[in-house]
């Protein structure tokens, strides 16, 4: 099955799915378009030295922003992270 992508911005990174994600928390916002593109790198099995080899980022960087979505979206683990996304 071919994942179909939406055209916006903010779902340019997430597959058309018939599971609705849950909604962020309100406390701490939406996650940015750069937290959801390591977010779906991440979902798809690549390590953090994959995903900072390929975005050109600090190792540090991508830790923060990938915390910066499991708070976002409530989760506490990669594999909770692709549960969602993928």
């Amino acid at each position: 099955m071919h994942a179909h992508w939406r055209n916006s911005s903010l779902h340019a990174l997430l597959p058309v799915s018939p599971f609705v994600l849950p909604k962020p928390s309100a406390a701490v916002g939406m996650p940015s378009d750069r937290q959801l593109e390591i977010a779906r790198l991440v979902a798809t099995g690549m390590s953090s030295s994959d995903v900072l080899a390929e975005l050109i980022l600090s190792a540090r960087t991508v830790d923060n922003r990938l915390a910066a979505v499991y708070r976002k979206f409530g989760v506490t683990s990669r594999a909770e992270l692709g549960a969602l996304l993928l």
